[in-house]
């Protein structure tokens, strides 16, 4: 704390807050005057609150959002946005649920068991649930991966095995070999719990 004081004191002090800066659609003067108040405060930075603005990505937000920037380059301040109308964020006021599928959002997840080995002639259920709301993301298998454990601690190793080619049908079938081992399903899905 008393480092923290003399910097401050030298005014070499590092930016210790980050308010929000709420949008409404105010007008320039008022957007920059704002700025100017909170780079005067000893503040050098601010995240964008955008979901009260009345013209959330339209074009009214998108001056606003320059004039912003604009101020903050001046006064050398950084600038972060929280980029959505509502929480979770991600998904760009709606827009997106129409969009083609290579621009929406994307989630992965992640399942894993653990198998002890030499153990001919296994198989392991990885392939996802269905989607089910609050339950299950559903999705699309994209690896499975097993990792070595320690026997002593149990932490991964660095020994890997790339099983994806060994799944049928949404089943691994796997000769698992000499030790313990962790079997990991990464799992793409359009869906988050």
């Amino acid at each position: 704390m008393k480092s923290k004081l003399h910097e401050v004191l030298r005014g070499k002090e590092g930016n210790y807050i980050l308010p929000f800066f709420w949008q409404h659609g105010e007008a320039e003067e008022v957007l920059r005057e704002e700025m100017a108040r909170i780079h005067e405060s000893g503040i050098r930075a601010v995240c964008v609150e955008a979901r009260p603005h009345p013209d959330y990505l339209g074009p009214g937000w998108w001056r606003d959002f320059d004039i912003i920037l604009e101020e903050a380059k001046a006064r050398g301040m950084k600038v972060w946005i929280l980029d959505d109308d509502h929480f979770p964020t991600g998904h760009a006021a709606g827009r997106l649920k129409d969009a083609p599928k290579e621009l929406r959002r994307l989630f992965l997840s992640e399942n894993h068991v653990d198998a002890i080995g030499p153990r001919d002639h296994s198989s392991f259920m990885v392939s996802p649930l269905p989607y089910v709301p609050g339950y299950s993301n559903g999705g699309t298998l994209i690896a499975v991966i097993a990792v070595k454990r320690d026997p002593v601690t149990g932490e991964l190793t660095e020994e890997t095995v790339d099983l994806t080619g060994m799944v049928q049908n949404g089943t691994l079938y796997w000769d698992v070999p000499e030790g313990y081992w962790r079997i990991f399903s990464i799992i793409e899905s359009e869906h988050g719990i």
